[in-house]
């Protein structure tokens, strides 16, 4: 008995069914599962080509086999050794879901889909909106700081001298005025308002003197009278009577 009929009567006995029904589940089951399997090639291919774009490397490179891993292992920094040894190839595909993630700044969230479910992973971290961190970084530096300094205005001669360009640098600064009080403008003295004067009352009017009579000299006269403060009065002298 041959091999081949030794096989095909085992086939028969373990499963009950004729040995072309058995081979044929078999060859059915391998299609379905190498269509399976290449889809999900495929979509992690994919994944990868959008991942490679974004780090700036070429996205064709995905689907080109054992190349799609050096890229890999040149963008996370991972030895590249670590894929082409058995069960080192394990750690080192771990340690390029660890580098995406962190290049991507996930910061852990990621990893375990990355290396677990790449066909979910990697279309989700290259269709997405994150970018690298160090993209961003080198798109900041290449901007720079914008210029200060006027523009060079008007095309620039042909065949003449060139023109000197503008420095760089920062423009200058105009000093800053100092944070103390500012001077205060003298107030001009305001005058004083003169204190209104009472209008003075005009005199009473003095009244006339009665006119005196002029003396009779043949009239008799008696004895002077001496005034009261001492001083003797002006007039005649009033003779002393006879007797």
């Amino acid at each position: 008995m041959s091999d081949l009929e030794f096989a095909m009567g085992f086939a028969k006995a373990a499963s009950g069914v004729e040995p072309a029904g058995f081979f044929a589940g078999i060859m059915m089951w391998l299609i379905v599962m190498t269509i399976i399997c290449l889809a999900i090639s495929i979509l992690i291919c994919i994944g990868w080509m959008k991942v490679f774009n974004k780090c700036g490397r070429e996205g064709w490179a995905a689907f080109i086999p054992i190349y799609n891993l050096i890229v890999m292992c040149q963008i996370t920094e991972v030895p590249i050794w670590y894929m082409f040894v058995p069960f080192v190839n394990i750690f080192g595909l771990w340690k390029v879901a660890e580098g995406f993630d962190e290049k991507f700044g996930k910061n852990g969230s990621i990893k375990i889909i990355l290396f677990l479910f790449p066909y979910v992973g990697y279309p989700m971290l290259g269709f997405g909106k994150d970018m690298p961190v160090d993209a961003e970084d080198d798109d900041d530096m290449q901007m720079g700081p914008m210029p200060m300094g006027p523009a060079p205005m008007g095309p620039a001669p042909m065949g003449g001298p060139v023109p000197p360009v503008q420095p760089m640098g920062p423009a200058p600064v105009a000093p800053v005025q100092p944070m103390g009080p500012a001077p205060v403008a003298p107030v001009a003295p305001v005058p004083e308002a003169a204190a209104p004067v009472a209008p003075v009352a005009p005199a009473a009017p003095v009244a006339p003197q009665a006119p005196v009579a002029p003396l009779d000299p043949t009239a008799p006269q008696g004895p002077s009278v001496p005034p009261m403060n001492g001083t003797p009065t002006a007039g005649p002298s009033v003779p002393p009577l006879m007797g």
